[in-house]
This record gives C-alpha cells, sequence and structure tokens, in this order.
C-alpha cells in the first residue's frame, strides 16, 4: 500500500511505526516516527498512533476499536509486520475503509533456514559440542572417544512438514540435499508441492489418514499388511493426511497451507 503523500489537512502523511526497523526508512512526503524497541504499555500504544494516517505494527500490536479510535478517522492503513495478522479486527478495518497489509513472503526463508539449523544441531549435538569446548572439558578430558557427539544421520531418514505452506515447502526443499524423505500434512493434498520438490506426485500417497509420524503413510509402503487408517487419532486428526514423496531437485512455491 502507498501512503497518502499528504494527510487531509494539507500537511505530510504521519506514519506511525511501532517498533524501530532495520537500516533507514524514508516515504516522499511523509513524516515517519518509530516506537520504542521494548513492547509498549496498551496506554502508550494507543497515544503513540494518535493521529496517524498509516500504522506499521508488530503481531503482539492489538488492533481493534480502541487503536482505530485513537489513532482517528484519518487512518487509513495498518501494516502488519509479520505473515500473521490474528492481532487485527480486519472487519472492523474495513466497516472503516482502513486497509490492511502483512508480509507473507518476507520471513519464508529465514525461518525455513532456522527450522533446518535446529534440526541440524539437534542431530548433531551441536549445542553439547559447542559447550564441551567452550568450557574448556576437551582439555580436561583428553582425546574424544569414539561415541561422544555422534549424534545420527539424516541421510534416509524421514522428515515430517506440520503443514505444506510457503515455510513448510522451503524447509522441504532444504532436505533434498540430505537424500531425505519427505511427509507432509496439510488440509489438502498439494500436488505442486510434491512435483516441484522432485517427488512424481503419482508415486505419491494418498488415501484416508495412515502412517505413522516418521514412517511411509501407507501399508504397502511400510510392508505390512494393516489398513489406512489415522491410528489413535481423533476425527479432527483423520482429516488432516500425511503425504509421502522422495524430494528432488526442483522450482520454489508460493501460496499458503
Amino acid at each position: 500500500m502507498t501512503p497518502p503523500p499528504s494527510s487531509s489537512s494539507g500537511t505530510p502523511a504521519q506514519i506511525a511505526v511501532t517498533r524501530p526497523l532495520p537500516g533507514e526508512l524514508t516515504v516522499p512526503g511523509a513524516a515517519i516516527r518509530f516506537g520504542p524497541r521494548e513492547v509498549m504499555d496498551r496506554d502508550t500504544l494507543l497515544r503513540f498512533v494518535s493521529g496517524a494516517d498509516v500504522a506499521v505494527t508488530m503481531f503482539s500490536d492489538r488492533v481493534d476499536e480502541a487503536f482505530l479510535e485513537s489513532a482517528g478517522p484519518q487512518l487509513r492503513g495498518v501494516c502488519n509486520f509479520a505473515v500473521g495478522y490474528n492481532n487485527i479486527d480486519v472487519d472492523l478495518c474495513k466497516a472503516r475503509g482502513v486497509a490492511v497489509t502483512n508480509t507473507p513472503d518476507a520471513v519464508t526463508e529465514g525461518t525455513a533456514d532456522m527450522a533446518w539449523a535446529l534440526l541440524l544441531a539437534t542431530a548433531r549435538r551441536l549445542v553439547e559440542a559447542d559447550r564441551y569446548a567452550r568450557t574448556g572439558a576437551w582439555a580436561r578430558g583428553g582425546i574424544l572417544g569414539m561415541d561422544d557427539f555422534m549424534g545420527v544421520d539424516l541421510t534416509g531418514r524421514t522428515l515430517l512438514i506440520v503443514g505444506a505452506g510457503r515455510i513448510g515447502f522451503a524447509t522441504a526443499m532444504r532436505s533434498i540435499g540430505w537424500g531425505m524423505r519427505v511427509q507432509y500434512v496439510a488440509r489438502s493434498r498439494h500436488w505442486d508441492f510434491e512435483l516441484a520438490a522432485g517427488g512424481p506426485a503419482g508415486d505419491a500417497g494418498g488415501g484416508a489418514g495412515g502412517g505413522r509420524r516418521g514412517e511411509p503413510a501407507h501399508a504397502a509402503d511400510r510392508g505390512d499388511d494393516a489398513p489406512d487408517r489415522a491410528g489413535g487419532a481423533g476425527d479432527h486428526e483423520a482429516q488432516r493426511d500425511p503425504y509421502q514423496h522422495v524430494p528432488g531437485p526442483g522450482g520454489g512455491r508460493g501460496g499458503s497451507d
């Protein structure tokens, strides 16, 4: 959303950003004010957005009737610095003619990187090894034993992605180099997810539930005769089907679960 070059009074448009942003932000014809790094209490927040034409909010800032009243009738937009927007009363904003935006793609790759970093750190016991080195235990304990900090191989293991949206897909794509199998759980089947990740969609499992976490989704793939079912899951979980494919090189994916 492009902010107005000036407010209704002819003065520069007021943009209220509730937290500091990295780098510099300039908008021609607008005056920008930034909130403190720490979370403002409710009263301080409401005073801060008073008179704003555009408010740039964080997911911790509740945008409700009190917020809109405090900002004033000139408020034209609320830009949420987050993927989610459950902190915003979207219907109320719409009724008042206030546009609402979010940042669905800004954190996709970074979040997938963090997920993968945590996976690697856990599998290879990096936190324990770092602590061992920093405390000087390596000097006191001598040469490491054959089974110290061995961790586990990721190659050939199954990665379960809960939610086949942007971040889930980006995380799955990172498993290609490790030769991992991938299962995902979503509200519906995502053929583009399977095809772009390199697994033939025709080979992916379908059906009603099936599969245990970390295992093939279907009986034929598991090598047993048990019927496919949502073992131990409630009715609401039986509708969230795990689908399976072997990832390979491919393109990216947009969209959400």
